[in-house]
């Protein structure tokens, strides 16, 4: 096991106060230590569609050992859904790591304010709300005892729509430029393809995938994957911002990153890949805004084991055997159906029809993942 994810939104809307966002840590060095020892460099958020809320909420309920999380409370919307073990598969751990007011003496209000003063990186694949929302809400409370600004990357196209057209002083305060010698948020281009040091612990290297066309100029809107690597154990994750499949693209990109991660996969240095599912799968002539269904999803899969079939002599177990396939992004359903079962459903069964081997779980709010 090589990290922890705790997921603070997983849900691709339209609720609000649920949209994606991620924690990461390794999974070797505790919360407890990383609080109390002021260790900022452990953890790194990955958009920010919730956030200070939610870390709050996650906190009380574990404190409290209360039965009724989030996630259970969000499967509760629909009266066909399933216990919380039904969407994550068996080899993949739920920890409760935040309960820990009693060890260190805080509330979880106060213990919500020190974690999210403690992430001091921000990987921001796009700017929809739904990826950004919380933080801008929460930037206001952005501080710690160095006066360092948070520091906030994504390509150009993110960086420039979140200065433009959010902390313009206008939409929101304008916490980019400087204010009396403090700025709350830099904001910091990323190059697709080429790898970023972000601290002693994590170094990364984004790549540019496409999220559908812009409605009314028919141009690709860009969106990241994030391919992190955890220095101290030779350790990889890769995840994925909204994206669509390269089938159903005018801008294919996403083979580019089966090349490149694949020699990863099969040295065993990258064992979980988090990305979206939107929707169950939809006719043909259905739109997808950009998103993935669990045929196409499938369909990229087996693009990738291919790219590794194509690189061995011998296979004698499928090439994506054990792999985590971690579901995010899912659309909740008005006509009252649980989509994250139906997904879930159809993922293996055409995993077990192409026998890829992959293990699939659902990223459901509230709880942190080891993988």
């Amino acid at each position: 096991m090589s990290f922890d994810i705790t997921i603070l939104g997983s849900s691709g809307g339209p609720l609000e106060g649920i949209t994606c966002s991620y924690i990461l840590k390794p999974s070797y060095i505790s919360y407890k230590s990383i609080i109390e020892d002021n260790l900022s460099q452990y953890l790194i958020a990955i958009d920010a569609g919730s956030g200070l809320n939610r870390i709050t909420e996650i906190i009380t309920n574990e404190k409290s050992n209360s039965k009724e999380s989030i996630a259970n409370k969000i499967l509760s919307y629909y009266e066909d859904s399933l216990s919380i073990q039904h969407y994550i598969h068996h080899s993949i751990s739920i920890n409760h790591h935040y309960n820990i007011c009693t060890e260190i003496n805080s509330s979880p209000i106060e213990l919500s304010f020190k974690i999210l003063n403690l992430i001091n990186t921000y990987l921001i694949s796009h700017p929809h709300l739904d990826h950004i929302n919380g933080l801008i809400i929460n930037s206001a409370a952005f501080h710690n005892q160095s006066n360092k600004s948070k520091l906030v990357y994504g390509l150009k196209e993110t960086t420039e729509a979140l200065q433009k057209y959010i902390f313009n002083d206008i939409i929101w305060p304008n916490l980019i430029h400087e204010s009396n010698g403090i700025s709350f948020l830099d904001l910091i281009d990323i190059i697709p393809n080429e790898s970023i040091q972000l601290n002693e612990i994590y170094k990364v290297i984004p790549f540019e995938i496409n999220h559908g066309t812009k409605q009314y100029t028919n141009l690709e809107y860009k969106s990241t994957s994030f391919l992190i690597k955890d220095l101290n154990k030779n350790q990889y994750i890769l995840i994925f911002g909204d994206v669509e499949s390269d089938k159903n693209s005018k801008f294919p990109k996403n083979k580019f990153i089966w090349e490149s991660i694949s020699d990863l996969i099969t040295t065993g240095r990258l064992k979980s890949i988090i990305i979206e599912c939107s929707t169950p799968n939809l006719p043909d002539q259905e739109p997808r805004f950009g998103h993935l269904t669990p045929d196409s999803l499938i369909d990229e899969l087996k693009i990738l084991q291919n790219i590794i079939l194509n690189k061995s002599d011998t296979s004698p177990t499928p090439p994506l055997n054990g792999l985590n396939i971690l579901i995010t992004h899912v659309k909740e359903n008005k006509f009252g159906k649980e989509p994250r079962k139906i997904i879930l459903n159809e993922l293996n069964e055409l995993n077990e029809k192409y026998n890829l081997g992959c293990q699939f779980s659902i990223l459901l709010t509230g709880l942190t993942y080891t993988v």
